[in-house]
């Protein structure tokens, strides 16, 4: 009887060590951004000032909507096996494309929206060329145009401004009227207390979640990332699909930049210059590898969420900037070995 009593908890202790080699990196993955993200949100409640304010709520909402709205697409070509290291600074040259055909050229402002969406279909075709048609690796064929992307914006912007400012007509602010003000009062406004960028966000992820969960293209886009050559004995066009999902990142990211400069009031070349490196934390936090064929959106908008928190805790505490680099930095590392340790057991 003795015996018995004994051999039960040794039993279940060994059973739950079992679990926790077996299930708990995959645990982690799933669900443990969500405990991060409850950790954090408790940790900076407690010690950081300010932190539980409406002021501070809305800044992390402003911040969590342009990189939520990039973390999207960026984890749908993710998904697809693929990386597109323009996703931030794309914002850069959009913003400079506006100032010339709306602010310094005096277009309405819907012919400067269409030569956003240009510029940004243009962006992504361009690197989906790269990669489908010369066989490229993606994370090399986009940081290669990441820098392009770059010099182009400030190219625009210097080129503009030198002639603008000659005509004594140069102004680096968005303007009353039709040339932009529109943009400004919109991403301002709120709806029932809720700011007009956080309303955008929800709206895309749900777009983004049906089109992974619910769509013919989203098992397509699974497909591609989980086994190429699966994929097209299925029949399924994978060159499109890399294709598709280097279009969506900088499309998304035309709404990034509108709200990026709605908030400043001053289209900047340089804006979203290291937003890859937030977007890429947020989406491996959030749980996906780089191989591809896993991952949901709200997983990485949840990551999203955690980085900006983390940010703006950091922030309120008076941390340095470099330190707050260094423990961003911590948590991508960490992210990486969690993913890398789930890879290999899927590999077993």
């Amino acid at each position: 009887m003795s015996s018995s009593t004994i051999a039960a908890p040794q039993t279940s202790l060994g059973t739950g060590l079992a679990w926790t080699r077996r299930r708990g990196p995959d645990f982690l993955l799933e669900y443990g951004i969500f405990a991060a993200l409850a950790g954090a949100f408790v940790y900076f409640a407690l010690s950081a000032p300010n932190f539980l304010t409406g002021k501070n709520f809305q800044a992390i909402g402003y911040s969590v909507a342009v990189i939520g709205l990039l973390t999207i697409p960026f984890t749908i070509a993710m998904v697809a096996g693929q990386l597109d290291l323009t996703v931030g600074i794309v914002i850069g040259l959009l913003s400079s494309v506006f100032q010339v055909v709306v602010i310094n050229s005096g277009q309405p402002l819907a012919v400067g929206l269409l030569a956003m969406v240009g510029t940004a279909l243009l962006v992504g075709i361009v690197n989906g060329v790269i990669v489908v048609n010369f066989g490229i690796n993606s994370i090399v064929a986009t940081f290669a145009t990441l820098q392009v992307v770059f010099g182009a914006s400030l190219t625009l912007w210097k080129l503009n401004r030198t002639n603008a400012e000659g005509s004594g007509e140069f102004t680096s602010t968005i303007s009353p009227g039709d040339t932009g003000y529109s943009i400004v009062r919109l991403v301002n406004a709120h709806v029932l207390g809720i700011p007009v960028p956080v309303i955008i966000l929800a709206a895309v992820a749900l777009a983004g979640h049906l089109l992974l969960s619910r769509s013919k293209l989203g098992w397509h886009i699974y497909a591609t990332g989980g086994n190429r050559s699966a994929a097209l004995r299925a029949g399924i066009r994978v060159d499109g699909v890399v294709r598709l999902v280097f279009v969506l990142v900088p499309l998304v990211a035309v709404l990034a930049a509108l709200i990026t400069f709605g908030r400043t009031g001053t289209p900047d070349p340089a804006s979203g210059y290291g937003f890859e490196f937030d977007v890429l934390t947020a989406v491996l936090i959030g749980g996906i590898g780089f191989a591809g064929g896993s991952g949901t959106v709200e997983r990485s908008l949840a990551g999203a969420l955690f980085v900006v928190l983390l940010k703006d805790g950091l922030s309120l505490q008076n941390v340095d900037s470099s330190i707050q680099f260094m423990i961003q930095s911590v948590a991508l590392i960490l992210a990486v070995i969690l993913v890398a340790l789930a890879a290999k057991r899927q590999q077993r």
